[in-house]
């Protein structure tokens, strides 16, 4: 089975929709997305039909997962996959930044994200012609940015700041990323 809810009207008003995934159709209806709304379908259902269900699908309110421990013990609880990688971007998104700010404390390169990256190497471009303390800057923020990197690389999204046009114009660095 599969347990959302849907707006309807204004004012953030909701229903609590229960589908059959096997037959694909709405089984139940009711108007709130609170915990207790859910406990109404299960209630109705009984403890015996509560335990022969085998898996919710849902999108993670702690309403509808706290509801379904308490009435559907067996049933394995499984999150959609839209809120599944809404997660894990947050999650990705929250490393790079506290990556890129302690970057930034050591190296005193203030931007975010790409453009981070982006500065520090127009520094490396800059600085490398005077003396080679641009080079060791890059190679400080490339370290400390490693998470940032990997998960870009891994992505296949360093494209522009790192590509194979700043390449032939970047200072060679000793030492790799990984």
């Amino acid at each position: 089975m599969s347990v959302d809810e849907v707006s309807w009207l204004k004012y953030h008003r909701y229903l609590t929709i229960v589908i059959d995934t096997d037959i694909k159709k709405v089984i139940w209806n009711a108007q709130g997305r609170k915990k207790e709304v859910l406990n109404r379908y299960y209630e109705a259902l009984g403890p015996e039909n509560c335990e022969k269900i085998e898996s919710v699908a849902m999108d993670g309110a702690r309403t509808y997962i706290s509801s379904t421990e308490e009435y559907a013990k067996k049933a394995l609880i499984v999150y959609d996959k839209f809120h599944v990688i809404q997660k894990l971007s947050g999650a990705v998104d929250a490393t790079r930044r506290y990556e890129l700010s302690k970057s930034t404390r050591r190296t005193k390169v203030r931007s975010d994200g790409d453009d981070g990256i982006q500065a520090a190497v127009h520094l490396a471009e800059k600085q490398s012609q005077s003396n080679g303390k641009a080079i060791r800057t890059l190679e400080t923020v490339m370290r400390n940015q490693r998470a940032y990197f990997q998960g870009h690389a891994s992505e296949g999204k360093l494209s522009g700041d790192l590509s194979s046009e700043h390449r032939s114009r970047r200072p060679e660095m000793s030492g790799s990323m990984a």
